[in-house]
């Protein structure tokens, strides 16, 4: 790779970073990827092919290699390795495990080209400036659109629980999640004040002063964000920065904290008293002042770290007493007292993840070496919650690595991260407290299903690992640095002699690898048509042009055959024997979805009920906490017992009421178990007394043999809230 085309790869994934944050949301569950991965899988298609032709023997190449770049790159395409072994076998949802292949051979192509290209101070400029754009942008956006300043409907997310928010609002920003917010800006936040920490000297006041800018916006978003995770794990990081910073840089530290901290709550603690909806002069003019106070402290501090005793001693006394506000600041006070509470006290989120992790495990055990492939837990929780909390994404990514990969998976990816920070600790890189904070919070949320964590984790590491440092490292264990193993895998592949076997094996490997990067690529360019034409099939749907829909949404369920959301809005734009064909294809891929047990029922009901119930019944049983549809089943075997009932056949009418009551029995004390204390029934599940109506006519059927009165029941009776024309979820 020259020069130019390695700064390429620098300014690409800065630019990236930018895209990720500011347009596609984080890339959240791989949201909007589709159209760079096929751009990246490409471009290294062409790269590997170039690489297996006979004139490249003769160029002279560089010999000189970063085992440390290997471990940055490599272990992203092993988990993507392991996920396409589940292709092979039978999965819980095929797509899910699909996207999850690609987006990890996408994330070793990009840790591949930037170790490569961070050999140039010029590409570690920018990717430095591009890290510096994504925390400026994002925190600009957020505090716009706390201002009234900018239109943004997600960016804040408001609530009259004080458990979810202290001030009755948070911060959500371009990433519309506050807590994965609070994490990116605790990250960058300790970036900045690692910066303005290792600033020589003699640094002008100016540039300091500009330099604690950020610093400030962060650590205002931060708390605005109102996460506790963030904000411990921020500390964690913080603290790993102190300890492994020399003697001078500590206390400059210690000092750009405590104005960073002082300038922020003061500004914090206006827009929290206004519920995070200021009026935008006022707000305007007390960010103007906390960037004053910012820009005049930052220097003050610096010169206070290297200044003599005496001048040294009070510029301490008066950052401690910096400290001592930021602490009361952020210490739980009485509501309705001096000020709101500024940190959340409620514990129902950590209950909710307590019975989270506690089903988790149960689905755990059913694979507990090799896992299930991608997506397990959104494809299967509704099977298995044991109390119904609403939470279709792991709020743990490790444990959510468990559920799709099992041991193996979690151990290569620990293995992953525990060798970078074992490396950036010996470093005493700048670079591990920000990476430090992404992996320490992706223990407690969903972190890891934005593709933007990634790519910040592929960012700290890369830099930490593949740029020339003047800090002498700390060494290794001696029996560690002396063992045989050691210098054997620490022995440059260079010095091994090049042969006409090796020459050709690598000229096959690279053709090779070629071809599954073409391959890719053109699977990738399918899922962005299939996005695409579904998103212009809703605006059809949207404006009332239902042929043009229907013809747009049978294009993209032929481009993305295994995409769930598709394949049921297609299916009710077919005739009943093409649409049974599709759902039933589509449940070959997604074996647990409850929506398409539910569509293949109401199909066959159009057959006859017989054949439906089972279908609908499955359906219940994959979504056990949904009051509309274990209702609805007590009615049909109520219509069905009836009809039995009508056409003189007594003896299986009374097996269709004792089926009923069966059903209604199970319903009942699954009910009456989520009515006790201490119980999360976040999906409002309750027993009907619609349904307590219709199970004593089925106990009168079965002692009878015959009902009184009947209502006229069938898949056309369903509820809006079960059977929806189109999915809320369709991807847009």
């Amino acid at each position: 790779m020259t020069k130019w085309l390695r700064l390429v790869s620098a300014g690409a994934f800065s630019m990236l970073l930018i895209t990720g944050m500011c347009v596609h949301s984080g890339f959240y569950e791989g949201r909007g990827m589709y159209p760079y991965m096929a751009s990246a899988l490409a471009i290294s298609g062409c790269a590997y092919f170039w690489g297996a032709l006979p004139l490249r023997d003769g160029v002279v190449e560089d010999r000189r290699k970063n085992l440390w770049g290997y471990v940055v790159c490599v272990p992203p395409f092993l988990i993507a390795f392991l996920y396409g072994v589940h292709l092979l076998m039978t999965p819980r949802s095929m797509q899910g495990t699909l996207d999850e292949a690609l987006r990890w051979v996408y994330y070793g192509l990009l840790a591949a080209s930037l170790t490569a290209s961070l050999m140039y101070r010029t590409s570690r400029a920018l990717l430095r400036a591009g890290l510096l754009a994504i925390g400026v942008a994002g925190s600009v956006a957020g505090l716009a659109a706390i201002m009234g300043l900018v239109p943004m409907p997600y960016a804040v997310l408001r609530t009259a629980s004080a458990e979810l928010a202290a001030s009755g609002a948070r911060l959500a920003g371009l990433l519309q999640y506050p807590n994965t917010l609070g994490a990116v800006f605790g990250a960058l936040l300790l970036t900045r004040l690692a910066v303005l920490a290792r600033f020589p000297a003699a640094t002008p006041p100016l540039r300091l002063a500009l330099a604690a800018l950020p610093a400030l916006c962060c650590s205002v978003c931060l708390l605005l964000t109102e996460s506790r995770g963030a904000l411990l794990c921020t500390a964690a990081g913080w603290a790993a920065a102190l300890a492994l910073a020399g003697r001078g840089v500590r206390l400059r530290l210690l000092l750009q904290s405590a104005a960073s901290a002082a300038a922020a709550l003061a500004l914090y603690g206006q827009l929290a008293a206004a519920r995070l909806a200021p009026a935008p002069l006022p707000a305007l003019l007390a960010l103007g002042a906390a960037a004053s106070v910012a820009a005049l402290l930052a220097p003050w501090a610096h010169r206070a770290a290297s200044a003599p005793v005496r001048r040294g001693a009070c510029a301490g006394a008066v950052f401690a007493a910096c400290y001592a506000w930021a602490a009361w600041g952020l210490a739980p006070r009485i509501a309705g007292g001096a000020g709101s509470v500024l940190v959340r006290v409620g514990t129902s989120t950590w209950s909710a993840r307590g019975l989270m992790y506690r089903d988790a495990w149960t689905l755990f055990r059913e694979a507990p070496w090799w896992g299930q492939g991608g997506q397990v837990w959104r494809s299967a929780y509704r099977s298995i919650q044991s109390q119904p909390y609403v939470g279709s994404l792991m709020h743990s990514g490790y444990m959510d690595i468990l559920l799709n990969l099992g041991v193996i998976g979690l151990l290569v990816m620990f293995l992953w991260l525990g060798l970078i920070i074992w490396q950036l600790i010996r470093l005493r890189s700048l670079w591990l407290a920000p990476f430090l904070v992404l992996v320490l919070h992706a223990t407690i949320d969903f972190d890891m299903h934005y593709g933007l964590i990634w790519l910040l984790l592929i960012a700290f590491a890369s830099l930490g690992l593949c740029t020339p440092s003047d800090v002498q490292p700390i060494p290794f264990p001696r029996a560690l640095h002396n063992s045989r193993g050691s210098k054997f895998f620490l022995r440059e592949w260079t010095s091994l002699p090049r042969s006409n076997g090796f020459k050709m094996g690598r000229r096959a490997g690279s053709s090779i690898a070629a071809m599954v990067m073409i391959l890719l690529s053109s699977l990738c360019l399918r899922f962005t048509g299939a996005e695409q034409l579904s998103h212009q099939a809703v605006q059809a749907f949207q404006q009332g042009n239902m042929e043009k829909g229907r013809l747009l949404i049978f294009r993209s369920a032929e481009l993305a055959p295994w995409r769930e959301p598709i394949q049921l809005v297609a299916s009710h734009f077919m005739p009943i024997e093409k649409a049974e064909e599709q759902v039933r294809t589509a449940l070959s891929a997604e074996p647990g979805s409850p929506e398409l047990w539910w569509e293949l029922g109401d199909l066959l009901a159009g057959k006859t009920s017989a054949l439906a119930i089972p279908a609908w019944i499955q359906a219940s049983e994959l979504d056990q906490f949904n009051t509309a549809k274990q209702n609805f089943i007590i009615k049909a075997l109520y219509d069905r017992t009836l009809q039995l009932a009508q056409e003189g056949k007594d003896s299986e009418s009374r097996l269709a009421a004792k089926l009923g009551a069966a059903r209604f029995e199970q319903y009942r004390v699954l009910a009456k178990q989520m009515t006790g204390p201490g119980v999360r029934n976040d999906r409002n599940f309750h027993l009907t007394a619609e349904a307590n109506r219709l199970s004593h006519r089925f106990v009168h059927a079965i002692v009878s043999g015959r009902l009184n009165s009947s209502v006229a029941l069938g898949a056309k009776s369903m509820p809006e809230s079960i059977r929806q024309p189109f999915p809320v979820d369709l991807p847009q």
